[in-house]
């Protein structure tokens, strides 16, 4: 009977890291169709150099290009910027009402790996990833679902 138990639970643990698995899987090619999409739509902007400094994706303050997606709210403007020197450098940008604004640097695959919060014109504080996670995770999964949407490239 312990036997059984022992299986059926190592059984479970593949079963479900599998399916995360997967779920990371997809989303990573889900991702990759965004930076493919950025890149194809010849979209110019600029990364603030204090914002690339920051981030660590330039040593000195100049603008960063990037090709960029965005997409417009009542309440929010959020940008897909990828970095036209390295594409596996993403930047999701968020501004909101009030100038707060916040910015996650990412692997093209999904990997958070640097996050700022900024008022424009003010203060800027970086994130620990264990603080950014969830706001990022947010706006991560807002990009993925514009990937989703029929029509979007595959």
């Amino acid at each position: 009977m312990c036997h059984t138990s022992i299986r059926w639970s190592a059984l479970s643990a593949l079963l479900l890291a599998h399916g995360v698995l997967g779920a990371e899987l997809n989303s990573a090619r889900l991702l990759s169709g965004l930076v493919q999409q950025a890149v194809s739509g010849r979209q110019e902007a600029r990364l603030p150099p204090h914002l690339s400094v920051l981030l660590g994706i330039s040593v000195s303050e100049t603008a960063t290009p990037v090709w960029q997606l965005s997409r417009k709210s009542s309440d929010a403007l959020r940008l897909f910027n990828v970095c036209q020197n390295n594409h596996d450098n993403v930047v999701l940008t968020t501004l909101r009402a009030g100038n707060q604004s916040a910015a996650y640097l990412m692997s093209a695959s999904g990997v958070l790996l640097k996050a700022i919060v900024y008022q424009v014109g003010g203060a800027t504080q970086e994130l620990s990833l264990a603080e950014a996670r969830k706001p990022f995770a947010r706006q991560r999964d807002f990009w993925l679902d514009q990937a989703r949407r029929p029509g979007a490239p595959p």
